[in-house]
């Protein structure tokens, strides 16, 4: 797992978080407890005027990128 955490070109602040573990298909493979979580946490951060992104590679794992203002 490797975790970056930056600043965003509006001053805002980035952080990313990945595995490198392949073998994830879909989102649905997580299980449906962890994928409404993630919309939960969606939700509080669009609420403060952030952005939540998270994608599922079979290839290279799954990638969490979360962006604060």
């Amino acid at each position: 797992m490797t975790m970056r955490l930056s600043t965003a070109v509006n001053g805002g602040v980035v952080l990313e978080v990945a595995t490198t573990t392949p073998g994830y298909r879909s989102p649905a493979a997580l299980g449906a407890g962890t994928i409404l979580s993630l919309q939960s946490a969606r939700k509080i951060v669009e609420a403060h005027g952030g952005s939540l992104e998270f994608e599922v590679d079979s290839a290279t794992g799954i990638r969490l990128r979360m962006v604060l203002p």
